[in-house]
């Protein structure tokens, strides 16, 4: 029996489409921070939900 030692992430895969505009600011922001475009959208995302459950209080 052999041992993965990488755990699996459990997270759901999307397709997004989005304007190209927006993915060019995106871009930027990743190329700023070092991090691939897929993650600053995830990033973006999080901060999006939290800064909105913060107004929601």
């Amino acid at each position: 029996m052999s041992v993965n030692p990488t755990p699996r992430y459990k997270g759901k895969r999307i397709n997004l489409t989005v304007p190209l505009d927006l993915y060019e600011k995106v871009e930027q922001l990743a190329e700023e921070e070092t991090r691939p475009v897929a993650q600053m959208f995830l990033r973006l995302a999080q901060e999006g939900f939290e800064a909105r459950t913060e107004k929601d209080k």
